[in-house]
């Protein structure tokens, strides 16, 4: 677009599983993985868009770093819950785990976790959409 870059990422972040019949938590590894993330990110200027399954809620205290270098594009502009997942054929969505973040200088328009009997069947997680404006000029980020 006019020759902008958009840089994008996606991500999977370790999930929590059962080892011999005992939960381990995946948290330590989703820790590191968001720092790594985030070294990544340090050097680029470029309007930026990370997304994917973070395997944590928005409480969660390996989200705090990187909720405080971009934008949870669903608090800026999603309307209802945000829930992703499970996608269940006999109920609804109960966590939100995946998420869309944004630089600061790209505008969220619009986001929305579709639910329906498509998006039931596609994955294990619902979708969420966002539509973005990339800036025009270099805003401050």
């Amino acid at each position: 677009m006019n020759g902008a870059t958009l840089r994008v990422f996606s991500t999977h972040l370790q999930a929590s599983r059962s080892v011999g019949g005992t939960s381990v938590s995946g948290q330590p590894q989703r820790v590191q993985q968001v720092q790594g993330i985030l070294k990544i990110l340090s050097g680029i200027t470029e309007p930026i868009v990370v997304m994917g399954d973070f395997n944590a809620t928005p409480s969660s205290i390996e989200m705090s770093p990187i909720a405080g270098r971009l934008v949870d594009a669903w608090t800026t502009r999603g309307a209802g819950h945000g829930l992703t997942s499970p996608a269940d054929l006999t109920r609804d969505p109960g966590s939100r785990i995946d998420y869309i973040f944004v630089s600061r200088d790209v505008e969220v328009t619009s986001v929305s976790v579709p639910v329906d009997d498509e998006t039931r069947m596609a994955s294990d997680h619902y979708p969420i959409i966002a539509k973005i404006v990339l800036p025009t000029g270099r805003a401050p980020r």
